[in-house]
């Protein structure tokens, strides 16, 4: 069997040997008395990649605007002495959400059409209130009193874009699912629970960032 490296030309995005850990969001339909409710829920990954992986994932970056480059160069080995490349064009990134990647991407979305059932409305409020709660967090680590002079910001700061980007994406309805009706308005509630820094810091970023059409 061959064995695969990968890179954006440039830093690797892999090598043989490493493990891929990663989380897919599946519309799963959970069953309720009123009828299936298709809900979003994380789905772990936990393994070695291939070299089809490695395009795949080469492609997803590239789509999503996370790869620093318009090209990618696969390195293909096997057990003998055969050695290859493939050289790939990457597609240009494209859709509603371009990742934010060293920087919020301002975001502004259309106001949802219709209102979600009561039980799908909880669960877009039950991921709204963590990824808001992980934005605060990732706020508070980045203040100049928290981050120390060793320490490396940016993990915490593509985290809290990550959690931003989550965010954003569930005021966006997909097909078989509803979008957020009022994300603005449930970071507001939220913020004013709990007159804590971490919330203040969430609010502050989310309003600087996204904005809901009328």
């Amino acid at each position: 069997m061959s064995h695969y490296e990968s890179s954006i030309m440039g830093n690797p995005a892999a090598k043989e040997g490493d493990k891929v850990v990663g989380v897919d969001t599946h519309i799963v339909m959970i069953p309720s008395p009123a009828g299936p409710i298709p809900t979003p829920t994380p789905m772990p990954f936990n393994g070695l990649p291939s070299g089809a992986l490695y395009a795949v994932a080469a492609c997803v970056l590239a789509r999503v605007g996370a790869a620093a480059h318009r090209s990618a160069l696969i390195a293909l080995h096997g057990d003998g002495p055969e050695r290859a490349t493939v050289a790939m064009d990457l597609p240009e990134p494209g859709g509603p959400f371009v990742a934010s990647v060293g920087q919020a991407q301002v975001r502004q979305l259309a106001r949802p059409k219709g209102r979600p059932e009561a039980g799908e409305l909880a669960q877009l409020e039950r991921l709204a209130r963590g990824c808001l709660e992980d934005i605060g967090s990732m706020g508070v680590l980045l203040a100049p009193e928290t981050v120390g002079d060793d320490a490396d910001p940016r993990p915490f700061a593509q985290r809290m874009l990550e959690s931003y980007d989550a965010l954003c994406a569930l005021g966006v309805a997909s097909p078989g699912v509803p979008a957020h009706p009022d994300l603005l308005g449930q970071a507001r509630r939220w913020a004013g629970e709990v007159p804590d820094k971490a919330r203040r810091i969430a609010l502050s970023f989310v309003l600087a960032h996204l904005a809901v059409g009328a």
